[in-house]
């Protein structure tokens, strides 16, 4: 079953603080109420986030 989440912003490049040097292709932040659930594969966010 879906979780909820408040947003869901899509990018084509994400660069994490930490592991330094890594960049995150066509990955989703999931964001609720103003705090960071997850950062993840958009095809899996989809699934797993409304």
């Amino acid at each position: 079953m879906p979780q909820a989440a408040t947003a869901l912003l899509n990018a084509r490049w994400i660069v994490p603080v930490e592991p330094e040097g890594q960049v995150l292709e066509h990955h989703t932040l999931a964001i609720h109420e103003g705090r960071i659930l997850a950062i993840l594969p958009q095809a899996e966010a989809a699934i797993r986030y409304t």
